[in-house]
């Protein structure tokens, strides 16, 4: 299966992806056991809307500089054209697929 999430490296490559269309980022930690415990569930809610208009990224937090207003992991930020659309923080991610879901994301 094609992984359908883009690794974020850099503030600068964080800032570049989501100043423009609807993004889901994923901050998280290698250290962080929750985070490795979500990730397959994010991957699978990536792959269900692959070939939409929004575009999933994953971001380790010991990469960033900035002040992203992370305080716990993980945490997951949706974003529209660089502005934050919602917060959700820890390991279920319904409330994050129904957003997704209630927005109308057309096919590419």
């Amino acid at each position: 299966m094609e992984r359908n999430i883009i690794d974020i490296v850099s503030d600068e490559a964080l800032l570049n992806f989501v100043k423009q269309g609807l993004k889901v980022v994923d901050f998280s930690a290698s250290w962080c056991k929750p985070c490795s415990a979500v990730a397959p569930r994010f991957e699978q809610l990536a792959g269900r809307f692959k070939g939409k208009d929004v575009q999933f990224a994953k971001v380790d937090i010991g990469v960033l500089v900035g002040d992203w207003g992370i305080q716990s992991v993980p945490t997951f930020k949706v974003y529209k054209d660089g502005s934050v659309l919602n917060v959700f923080y820890g390991t279920v991610l319904t409330e994050l697929e129904a957003l997704l879901n209630s927005i109308r994301i057309s096919s590419k």
